[in-house]
């Protein structure tokens, strides 16, 4: 939430699920919801009603109250979002207000308002309810514990409604904002209780998002370091405490701002948004694949304890029918790799090859990935993205992990030979961008194939 002055540094990220089909949209990066949704203000903090027929968010657009709004699109019989509304009062008033989090049966909106009169803090945390008339009752304050005379913000309710996260500015913190969670006990709230490390660090964590299976947590914070600003991080509930946190990688982070994030139980796709540079707007909603944000968290995961040592190939030269060329094709050029830089265009690594079905690395794929290793110690200013595909042969879920696979096999063969992780990403696209026809051997050939994408740092 913001008054004035942006509180909580004002941008949210949250992840909703969608009413389209995954195909339809699957894609390496994130898609503007464009000018049905999106206004030329700032459009954020979306969350989806439980149906995934109305879609929630915060925005200072025009036809408000004043300052920042409650508004809802609902999702048409086609699909698409249609025309946002006000929710008018008594939830909206001339002052700020943006929704955080709603209950399970969709009947307990919580949402942060700043400077009320019967605000504890600069902003608080309430509650209003959805009455049998259809209307929203008018919002009542939290209270203590969870408010304070310093600010609360970003609500998030567990599944079975027991366990409210949010973030707050108290000095009891590790410094700036921190994560909080509060218990509901037969008494109320209880005293609320500071997460600590790792997750909360002297910087700033902006919110907390606690997954309806009650053990994993994503949250903002611009005190883990990352891509730039603030970026979204997971972390795993633990017997042992909370785990060491994953950054989400650049499907969801970039150099601008990327903060407050939320996952519904069921849902392939996902919604945030983001002030990078094809908005409408400040703020923009967007819309991502959450295969594509597993992914990253699988790479993560993958990536963490490495060495470079222990990813020396030990495993028997595979004996299956290995995925050929028509011809072996040039190597990447320093041409090439520039070019790409400037373009953000794909390049295709044509003689990487793998064995039939499987994400085994041939050994003559080596002499290209040489190459492409030459290139980037000559050029310590790119970072690339690895990206896998496949041809259509097979569920698109076995696609999509075998992509992913055949992705973290280069991944982790330049993370061995010294390329720092910081400069490597990957993801697993599947059978969904195909370059040629799959009706035929040789397209498949071509569709099968690994590609990277190269960013100047």
């Amino acid at each position: 939430m913001r008054s004035g002055t942006r509180v909580a540094w004002g941008l949210t990220v949250f992840l909703v699920l969608s009413g389209l089909g995954l195909s339809q949209v699957i894609t390496d990066q994130a898609r503007n919801l464009g000018p049905a949704v999106n206004s030329p203000k700032s459009d954020y903090a979306p969350f989806v009603s439980p149906d995934g027929k109305s879609l929630y968010f915060a925005s200072d657009r025009e036809g408000g109250r004043g300052g920042t709004d409650i508004w809802v699109s609902h999702r048409g019989a086609d699909g698409q979002w249609g025309q946002p509304e006000n929710l008018g009062p008594p939830l909206n008033t001339p002052g700020n207000e943006g929704p955080d989090t709603v209950s399970a049966d969709g009947r307990t909106l919580y949402l942060t308002a700043c400077g009320r009169e019967n605000g504890l803090g600069m902003c608080d945390i309430y509650y209003s309810q959805l009455g049998d008339n259809g209307k929203w009752s008018k919002p009542k304050n939290l209270g203590p514990p969870v408010n304070s005379r310093y600010s609360e913000a970003n609500a998030s309710l567990s599944l079975d409604g027991k366990s409210l996260y949010f973030v707050s500015i108290r000095p009891q913190g590790l410094g700036g904002w921190d994560i909080y969670v509060s218990r509901l006990t037969y008494k109320g709230w209880s005293e609320p209780e500071n997460l600590g490390r790792p997750v909360n660090t002297p910087g700033n964590e902006i919110i907390a998002f606690i997954h309806p299976n009650g053990q994993d947590l994503y949250f903002s914070t611009d005190g883990h370091g990352g891509y730039g600003g603030a970026d979204i991080f997971y972390s795993q509930k633990t017997a042992a405490g909370w785990s060491e946190p994953l950054n989400l990688g650049p499907v969801i982070n970039t150099p601008y701002n990327d903060m407050y994030f939320s996952v519904p139980g069921s849902g392939d796709l996902a919604y945030f948004s983001s002030n990078r540079s094809d908005t409408l707007g400040q703020e923009d909603l967007y819309l991502v694949p959450m295969p594509l944000v597993l992914n990253q968290l699988k790479i993560a995961a993958l990536a963490l304890p490495i060495k470079p040592a222990a990813l020396a190939p030990t495993a028997a030269p595979p004996t299956t029918v290995a995925e050929k060329p028509i011809a072996e094709a040039p190597p990447i050029t320093q041409e090439a790799i520039t070019q790409a830089a400037v373009t953000q265009e794909a390049v295709v690594l044509k003689n990487v090859l793998f064995d039939f079905d499987k994400a085994t690395l041939r050994p003559e794929s080596k002499k290209e990935l040489n190459h492409l290793l030459d290139l980037l110690r000559q050029n310590p200013d790119l970072s690339i993205e690895i990206l896998g595909h496949t041809d259509a042969t097979g569920s698109y879920d076995y696609n999509l992990n075998l992509s992913l696979e055949r992705a973290l096999a280069v991944y982790k063969y330049l993370l061995q030979k010294g390329i720092e992780p910081r400069r490597l990403s990957c993801a697993g696209l599947g059978k969904t961008q195909p370059v040629a026809s799959n009706d035929a051997e040789e397209g498949r050939q071509q569709n099968r194939r690994v590609e990277f994408k190269v960013f100047r740092r």
